[in-house]
């Protein structure tokens, strides 16, 4: 056991005397190759630790390319965060145009049914803001109040025909009563057959509506038009409200229901129109 502790402290001193005599020489190479003439052991020395040399000088060469290498990362990192940031801007740009091209075409096929249709009356475009999901199908809320003329009881029609009509005013928005609700009732009138009844909606938070309080000897046909009639001093008359989809005589046998479908979109309103006057009733009053 001695013996063998001893051993091992003969062969740490050799590799300690072995590393030093090799650091000599090397040290000795290097400094050889900076003179002319070096003696024939040096050559053969440096004949050896030629293939070593040109390691430790490859290895130190590929470390030295190491910051540049960093720094080029880094430049590539930052170039792709730029070009991600590019990208997200023209994807925003290209969702934007979309949006105002789409508006466009809204605000187009509105103005287009206002020059066929609402000839007789003066009216401002707005901007539907806000839809309760717990009665979507009942009220809405619209830009612009007092500060725009609007006024309980004045009606709001879209590209298709009649929305409902005002039912609160603040000093910049507007709540509407849509004809879906139940309480939402309009005197209408059968265009072609001149029928009177009453348009209501259907209730239990759909978009159906029926047209009740028909005389019995009523002559309807699918697709025929319905208007408001003008009676109940709220509506105008004229202003269309949807078409006959089908219809039933009452248990009591005097009267027909007729259910009644919107040409008005409910689901996607985003601008509306509200109705200020009637010229035709300004003029009568005039005169």
């Amino acid at each position: 056991m001695a013996f063998s502790k001893k051993k091992k402290k003969i062969v740490s001193r050799v590799a300690i005397i072995a590393a030093a005599v090799l650091l000599i020489i090397i040290v000795a190479v290097n400094t050889s190759a900076e003179r002319d003439n070096i003696s024939a052991p040096e050559k053969i020395v440096r004949e050896i630790l030629a293939p070593f040399q040109n390691g430790a000088s490859l290895v130190s060469g590929n470390f030295s390319v190491i910051p540049e290498y960093l720094s080029g990362m880094s430049n590539l990192i930052k170039e792709n965060e730029e070009l991600k940031k590019e990208v997200s801007e023209l994807q925003n740009q290209i969702i934007t145009a979309e949006e105002t091209d789409a508006e466009n075409k809204r605000l187009k096929e509105l103005l287009n049914f206002a020059s066929a249709s609402m000839t007789d009356y003066e009216y401002k475009t707005t901007n539907v803001l806000n839809r309760s999901q717990s009665n979507w199908y009942n009220t809405m809320i619209i830009d612009g109040g007092e500060n725009m003329g609007f006024a309980v009881d004045m009606p709001v029609v879209a590209n298709g025909g009649l929305v409902g009509r005002i039912i609160n005013v603040t000093s910049n928005t507007s709540e509407v009563m849509l004809i879906l609700d139940k309480d939402g009732a309009v005197g209408s009138m059968v265009q072609e057959t001149r029928a009177i009844g009453i348009v209501e909606g259907c209730g239990n938070d759909t978009k159906q509506m029926k047209m009740i309080h028909l005389p019995y000897d009523s002559t309807l046909q699918r697709y025929n038009k319905v208007i408001t009639s003008g009676l109940g001093g709220i509506y105008p008359k004229g202003l269309l409200i949807g078409y006959v989809k089908d219809w039933e005589v009452d248990a009591g046998g005097t009267t027909i229901t007729a259910q009644i479908e919107s040409f008005v979109d409910f689901d996607k309103l985003e601008e509306v129109m509200v109705v200020t006057k009637t010229k035709t009733v300004d003029t009568q009053q005039t005169n």
